[in-house]
């Protein structure tokens, strides 16, 4: 008996061990497994910074592009699959949950001009669906468990028997972008509406105007139906490229209360609970997405864009006004300008680098008028182009017979950068973009009454929103003529350019090398006056250039919109060509253009004037305007 019972001992000892080791060994792989999402978290901060640039047209993400969020698939097929002693299951749970928790994200599917796949572009601003003066936006938002792969089961894996996402309109939360947010206060700003047609399957609107979306295995009896209160139809697991997700198609937005007309309203975003039954485990997760505006009055649209544009930028979404806003390298304002357009219009085209040259001669310029000597000049210009600093050797004089020096200094630089970019890293504050008066390129000190961010913001008002026959207030489908009469087609086409005067004038001396020039003329965003266009029609007999312009108020005045003030405005008519400049360039672009008859572009072009070439322009647009230099 004494020998049984010690064997037993034994036994039970070495079990013990073994179960030490078992426990030991779990603990390191359980630690192994959270060092390992630990730094997916540390490369996904890259991937969210990449999402909000991507909502500025900043690089944008395409939405087949998963990156770092593909690898936490794996690493969820191989955590699922450990078997825990007892006194370890609350901790792998909690490591599945964070897995499954830190996977989730919202993307906004968007089609745009010139990229083949679709891109993630969140949002910036809403438009209220009750408003009907206001042009409405239907964006589609998209929610993905990347955790959660269809390539990644096998029979070892967890079994998913049901989901249910649910979206709610809410004020935005500081410091939850995209971060678990279940505990905050989520009351309900408006009401989220779908505009899809009837009849089809997906998403239903529920209790207090939420989006709820439910999938799960066929006849399995719904857990996750008590736990949020929602009894909705479920329908079949759906995957985009592989990962499970469920999506929203053209959402719309219903305010709860609209009472500020002269204040900038709230910051709104969508918060997002994804609740999973996994082998009738619950794990409950919720995140908030980027935030944006909901515009209630066209004229919103600015001071909404100013206000989150910066941060955007700097990948910071919040800002109290307590300390001053930190300034942004160039190259990053570089590229959101040369996307601006895109952003706003998904039909656009990117600027090419000439009419970027041209917008960093406005940002820059006012610090070249403000130079005051030669030595300030070469200052500013070697910390803009990075170069070092030469010796002057006694070169500087301060007399009155440098002035002319000055001066050609600056015209030097001012060339200098309407041809070259400035170094990417030179910072720019948000004064230097938003709030100091561009000097005029003309004569390099005028003061003009706009800043490089307005005039940048009514180029692409004039695109998008002006009056013209077939523009994207139109319903009806055009014909390939009948596109040419929409202001955006005629920008996408070069047709409409963003050049300086300065290309202008070196086109047009190009054109006159090969007798080309008589019978042409040129359109470009005026960057005199912001919000007009600029009409060049060559050159006067004393090689200066003859210019008009006009207000996009007149041409909205039209009936036909752009296509009448070219084909029955005086000044316009006896021009029978336009200049169209290469926007897709494969060489130096300065020499890349073409010409192009007016009447190939209008083919279809009926006048509604009963008396042609009459003098409708008030004096101070192209009819009777010359502005020469």
């Amino acid at each position: 008996s004494f020998t049984l019972t010690a064997s037993v001992a034994k036994m039970n000892s070495r079990k013990r061990k073994v179960d030490d080791l078992l426990l030991e060994k779990l603990n390191s792989e359980l630690h192994k497994y959270r060092s390992e999402l630990n730094k997916i978290l540390r490369d996904k901060e890259d991937f969210i910074r990449t999402q909000r640039r991507s909502s500025l047209c900043i690089d944008p993400r395409r939405v087949d592009d998963d990156g770092i969020m593909a690898k936490f698939a794996p690493l969820y097929q191989t955590v699922s699959g450990l078997l825990p002693e007892k006194e370890e299951h609350p901790e792998h749970l909690r490591l599945l949950n964070d897995i499954i928790q830190e996977s989730i994200i919202v993307e906004w599917p968007r089609s745009v001009y010139g990229v083949a796949t679709e891109v993630d572009q969140a949002p910036l601003i809403l438009r209220d669906r009750i408003v009907a003066e206001c042009p409405t936006k239907h964006p589609t938002m998209r929610v993905k468990i990347y955790a959660l792969s269809s390539a990644s089961f096998s029979n070892a894996t967890p079994q998913i028997m049901e989901t249910l996402f649910r979206c709610t309109l809410i004020k935005e939360h500081n410091g939850v972008v995209g971060a678990h947010c279940g505990s905050i206060n989520t009351s309900i700003a408006g009401r989220l509406c779908l505009t899809r047609r009837k009849g089809t399957t997906g998403p239903t609107i529920g209790r207090n105007g939420k989006l709820i979306a439910r999938q799960a295995v066929p006849d399995t009896h719904s857990t996750l139906i008590s736990h949020y209160g929602e009894n909705v139809t479920s329908t079949a697991f759906e995957y985009h490229n592989g990962v499970l997700c469920a999506t929203f198609p053209e959402m719309g937005v219903i305010l709860k209360t609209m009472v500020y007309r002269d204040r900038l309203p709230n910051r709104y975003a969508i918060f997002f609970e994804v609740g999973l039954n996994i082998c009738g485990l619950i794990f409950k997760n919720s995140l908030q997405s980027l935030p944006f505006f909901v515009s209630i009055e066209n004229y919103q649209t600015a001071p909404m864009l100013r206000s989150i544009i910066w941060s955007r930028m700097q990948d910071r979404e919040h800002y109290d006004g307590s300390e001053p806003q930190l300034p942004i390298s160039y190259g990053i304002i570089r590229e959101a300008c040369k996307q601006f357009v895109k952003c706003q219009l998904n039909e656009a085209r990117s600027m090419t680098d000439r009419e970027l040259l041209h917008f960093q001669a406005m940002l820059f310029l006012p610090k070249v008028a403000k130079c005051r000597s030669e030595m300030e000049v070469d200052t500013l210009e070697r910390m803009l182009y990075r170069e070092p600093e030469v010796l002057a050797h006694g070169s500087y004089q301060s007399s009155m017979a440098v002035n002319d020096r000055l001066r050609e200094c600056k015209e030097r630089l001012k060339l200098r950068l309407l041809d070259e970019f400035v170094n990417y890293g030179v910072d720019i504050e948000k004064r230097d973009f938003m709030e100091s008066p561009c000097v005029s390129i003309l004569d390099g000190h005028t003061e003009l009454q706009h800043t490089p961010w307005k005039w940048l913001f009514r180029v692409t008002e004039l695109i998008h929103d002006v009056g013209c026959e077939g523009s994207t207030k139109a319903k009806k489908q055009l014909s390939g003529a009948e596109e040419y009469n929409n202001m955006s087609s005629l920008y996408n086409t070069g047709v409409i350019s963003l050049y300086s005067v300065y290309d202008a004038k070196q086109l047009f001396e190009q054109l006159q090398r090969i007798d080309e020039d008589k019978g042409a003329m040129m359109i470009r965003f005026c960057d005199e006056n912001a919000g007009h266009l600029s009409f060049v029609y060559g050159f006067t007999p004393d090689q200066q250039l003859m210019m008009g312009s006009i207000a996009g108020d007149t041409i909205m005045d039209f009936k036909k919109g752009i296509s009448e003030a070219l084909m029955d405005e005086d000044a316009p008519t006896i021009h029978d060509r336009l200049v169209q400049v290469n926007v897709h360039p494969t060489g130096p672009e300065g020499a890349l253009y073409s010409t192009i008859k007016k009447r190939k572009l209008f083919s279809s072009y009926m006048s509604p004037r009963e008396i042609k070439n009459t003098n409708t322009f008030p004096v101070e647009d192209i009819t009777n305007r010359l502005d020469v230099f």
